[in-house]
Formats: C-alpha cells, structure tokens, sequence
C-alpha cells in the first residue's frame, strides 16, 4: 500500500511538473491515440459548423421578426398624439357651439299653402312625360302624411330636432322611358 501512494506521488509531482508536460507533448502518439484525436478534432469541427449555421438562422429569424414588429410607441409620440386629439377635440366643440348659436338663431316661418294636386308640375328645363307624371301623382298620393313640427327657436336642441323627422319612405326604382 505504502509503495503505491509513494508512485502516486511521484506521478502526480510529475504531472504538475511544466518540463515533464512539455516533454509528454513533444513525443509522438501511437497511431491508435493518434485516430482517436483525430476522430474528436473532426466531431469538434462538424459541431462548431452546425453551431455557426444555427446561430446564423436565429440571427435572421430575430431580424425578421423585429422587422415586421411595430415600434412600441414611446411616451413623446403618445403625448403628441393625445395632444393632436385633443385639438381636434376642441375644434369640433367650437364648430358645434357656433351650429347651435346659427339654430338658435333660426326662426321658423309658417309654409306655404302647398299647390293642389291637379295643378300639373311644369319645369322649364325638360317636360316630364305622361307617364312618369302618372307614377309621381301615385307615389305622392300615397305617402304618409308629414308631421308639421311647431317649436320656438329658445326650446330647440338638436335631440329633438333631429328625432322629430322620420325617415321617408323609399321610392320604387324608375324607369327610363
């Protein structure tokens, strides 16, 4: 036991030693070490090829990606984008203030007695033939009447106005003749 410990010694003061090691390095190798190096050399290679393509394919996998991303907004873009709403905000309430002054403003006459029906339609531009005639004095006969709406100029708000029109009935469709 005793003479095994000292030969462990001895190779390992060797082993620490910088002259034996340079002298292990410079021997030559047997030829089955010699295959065996270079079998790992060769593995070492292929590994690092693989490694270099896989590097270059995430390397553009990660441009592509972050090409198509959108750029995260940054808190300037999102202030001068909030500041231009805000202004159009505060266009479009003077615009509406100014439209319900103009309303306010408007006063409603009494219509007209409206011409009775068998008073013929005569435009100076083109004369409507008999028969269009015909299918307008139908249309118009049979269209529900309109509501008259009778409000003073100081209740008027756009609510009202706006609900107080019903939406027309829709015309057949014309043809040419």
């Amino acid at each position: 036991a005793l003479a095994s410990l000292e030969e462990a010694k001895g190779y390992y003061n060797c082993y620490n030693d910088p002259s034996y090691i340079a002298l292990l390095k410079s021997k030559p190798l047997d030829k089955m070490t010699r295959k065996l190096k270079d079998d790992l050399f060769s593995k070492f290679a292929q590994m690092q090829n693989l490694i270099d393509e896989l590097n270059i394919q995430l390397d553009t996998e990660w441009e592509n990606m972050h090409s198509n991303k959108k750029t995260t907004p940054t808190s300037r873009m999102i202030y001068k984008t909030l500041s231009q709403h805000r202004t159009i905000s505060n266009e479009q309430e003077k615009t509406i203030d100014t439209l319900l002054k103009q309303l306010g403003n408007v006063t409603l006459k009494p219509r007209e007695a409206s011409p009775s029906p068998n008073k013929s339609v005569i435009t100076k531009t083109k004369t409507i033939s008999p028969q269009k005639q015909k299918m307008l004095r139908g249309i118009f006969q049979n269209r529900l009447p309109t509501s008259k709406i009778v409000t003073s100029p100081a209740k008027m708000n756009i609510s009202s106005f706006s609900a107080s029109y019903a939406k027309p009935p829709a015309l057949p469709p014309m043809s040419e003749n």
